[in-house]
């Protein structure tokens, strides 16, 4: 387990290090994909552009000027087999000079008269990380600059925002969008029309499925190669504040697999009612919607249906009179008072506790209709007999209670509010107690815990290969995880160091008796193999406590016959059976006496007459030492 353990912690620490090296990449790829997609919904009213050179001028803590001198116009392209992005500038482009656009002589600029043909011709193929770049904004501070300015040709970061006053020249080069100008509004509509103009441009898709056929694999297929992407996907729990139905839902879902859907029925069915609740699902999927009517009445109709706080999203433009005129400066005048007063901030805290209470609300949804279910089906239940004679459904058993109540002399009716029968069984009662009184915090939040994202789900291979260790682990340590192989894995090193040095004296003492380290490999006819396995199981406790108590008085003595010149000791074995037990233990007191009398360390004992060999306990209970030349004896 330890080491599957260190097996998968190296691994997860790889991992963490190559996250942290690929996290700015990260983090500058999402800003690059969603400032693409800003591009692609803002296009016909913001450009995206590259600025390089950077003029900063800053007073009393606030930014006097902050723009960029030089202008390129940029677009992301995204290859679809990789989904890289790439930032593109087109090749026949030349750079803008605007520094004429914002500056002004109370900034320190010096204009000059008429054009600026230095920095027209000098800027003409210019290119933004150019070693030209650098020489380029020396040369404009020269001619167009007569106060104080640190100039840094090398630094690519922002200046930070100064307490005095500041201005700084650096490159800092930027890829933004900003609100078209005149002129960028005409170079935007003049390349649509000369799109239009070309005898190879294909016929927009909205055109196009208007006069002829089209199905909706092809129309799909149109939309992607037109720079659209794909269709966006719509949430499975669309978000519908009026009543909606199944068919309703239909709609939505056709609108994800294809770019036109007919609603077609007479007046009063609800076709109003349907688009006021998809205009709301889709702005909450994040979407833009445009929607249009041959007449202003069926507008109006339709933003009185929205809820006010969609009411007031929406931009109505129902034609050129002065009414409508005066409409859409009222839904302008509305928005841009919004998006003063509100922060995105505070619009996010509304949005976590939003969701919050709709879960909240969804979860009480779910449990009323549960328990209307139930309700309902106990209606209808006939209960078996509780008691002899009462049968049936809940009103059958009330009829029946009821009927007896004076002969039976039950308790006094309940409240009006209770139940015919108690509402938990003892059982039930009982668990519940046990639940609220172990009650966590964690397991109290658990009711409004959501499912994660995937993207923070540990990855599928990830999970298998960990239970892939578990199962290994049990194989070779038992399903027992109580068991003492489970136990000892569970150990820190000292204490595995400590049983190791204990088993490898253990090994030595076998070794020295002549027995393998296992008991498992002893011979089955071996007497040892007996007595190990009763001493290991535990055995008539008692006698064996004894026994090893004796041995621990003899082993000072045995040692110091060893020591004696002139003895050989033969390790001999002796049957292990009851007699041989207690005449071997009967033996070892009689040396102990034998001993403890004051008898010469030289002198001789042997064993009670009738014994045939001559036994002193040493290393193990059967251990038999014997003089091989004759002695004489006392007895």
């Amino acid at each position: 387990m330890k080491r599957a353990y260190d097996s998968a912690l190296l691994g997860w620490m790889r991992w963490a290090e190559h996250e942290r090296g690929t996290r700015a990449k990260r983090a500058r790829y999402d800003q690059l994909e969603r400032l693409e997609r800003e591009a692609l919904q803002r296009i016909d009213t913001e450009e995206l552009v590259l600025g390089v050179g950077l003029l900063s001028s800053c007073f009393e803590g606030r930014w006097i000027v902050r723009r960029h001198l030089l202008i390129w116009n940029a677009r992301i392209a995204r290859n679809p087999e990789t989904d890289a992005l790439q930032v593109v500038l087109p090749i026949d482009q030349r750079v803008k000079v605007e520094h004429q656009d914002f500056l002004t002589a109370d900034d320190g600029y010096k204009a000059s008269r008429g054009r600026t043909p230095w920095s027209d011709t000098e800027a003409a193929g210019l290119q933004p990380f150019s070693p030209q770049l650098s020489q380029w904004l020396a040369g404009w501070k020269r001619r167009f600059w007569d106060r104080p300015l640190q100039f840094a040709a090398d630094q690519w970061e922002p200046p930070p925002l100064a307490e005095g006053d500041e201005t700084r020249l650096t490159a800092a080069p930027a890829l933004f969008l900003r609100p078209r100008d005149r002129s960028g509004l005409e170079r935007f509509y003049s390349a649509i029309a000369d799109s239009l103009d070309r005898q190879d441009s294909p016929a927009p898709l909205g055109l196009a499925q208007l006069v002829t056929s089209i199905e909706p694999e092809h129309r799909l297929t149109m939309l992607k190669h037109a720079g659209s992407g794909d269709r966006p996907s719509v949430s499975g729990d669309p978000l519908f504040p009026l009543a909606s139905n199944r068919e309703q839902r239909r709609v939505l879902e056709k609108l994800s697999a294809d770019t036109t859907v007919v609603v077609q029925g007479p007046p009063g069915t609800g076709k109003t009612h349907t688009i006021a609740n998809l205009i709301c699902a889709l702005l909450a999927d994040g979407q833009r919607l445009l929607i249009t009517s041959q007449k202003d009445q069926a507008l109006r109709v339709l933003r009185d249906q929205l809820q006010p706080a969609v009411r007031q999203l929406c931009v109505l433009m129902t034609g050129m009179q002065r009414a409508g005129a005066s409409e859409l400066e009222r839904s302008i005048t509305a928005l841009s008072e919004l998006a003063a007063t509100v922060s995105p901030d505070e619009l996010r805290r509304d949005i976590a506790q939003l969701r919050d209470r709709r879960d909240d609300l969804t979860i009480a949804l779910t449990q009323a209709v549960r328990d209307l279910r139930f309700v309902r089906e106990q209606e209808y239940l006939t209960h078996p007999s509780v008691a002899p004679g009462y049968t049936g459904t809940l009103a059958t058993l009330v009829e029946l209670i009821s009927a007896g109540r004076d002969r039976h002399s039950w308790i006094d009716p309940l409240p009006a509010s209770a139940g015919a029968d108690a509402p938990l069984s003892d059982g039930e009662a009982r668990e519940l107690w046990h639940l609220l009184t172990s009650a966590t915090q964690e397991r109290i939040a658990r009711a409004r815990q959501r499912v994660p994202g995937a993207n923070l789900v540990p990855p599928a291979a990830e999970i298998i290969a960990l239970i892939s260790k578990i199962d290994q682990a049990e194989r070779i340590l038992g399903p027992d995880h109580a068991g003492t192989a489970w136990a000892m894995a569970t150990l820190d090193d000292a204490a595995l160091a400590d049983i190791e040095r204990h088993v490898d004296t253990a090994a030595d003492a076998l070794a020295i008796c002549g027995l393998p380290d296992v008991i498992s490999d002893w011979e089955q006819s071996d007497w040892r193999r007996s007595a190990a396995d009763a001493l290991l199981a535990r055995r008539s406790p008692a006698y064996w406590d004894a026994l090893f108590t004796e041995l621990r008085d003899v082993e000072p003595h045995v040692r110091a016959l060893a020591a004696l010149n002139g003895s050989d000791i033969d390790l001999g074995a002796t049957p292990l059976t009851a007699a041989n037990l207690n005449r071997l233990a009967g033996q070892a007191k009689r040396l102990r006496g034998h001993f403890s009398r004051g008898v010469d360390s030289a002198g001789t004992y042997l064993p009670a007459r009738n014994s045939t060999r001559r036994t002193c306990w040493r290393c193990a209970p059967s251990t038999a030492l014997h003089r091989r030349r004759p002695v004489s004896s006392p007895y």
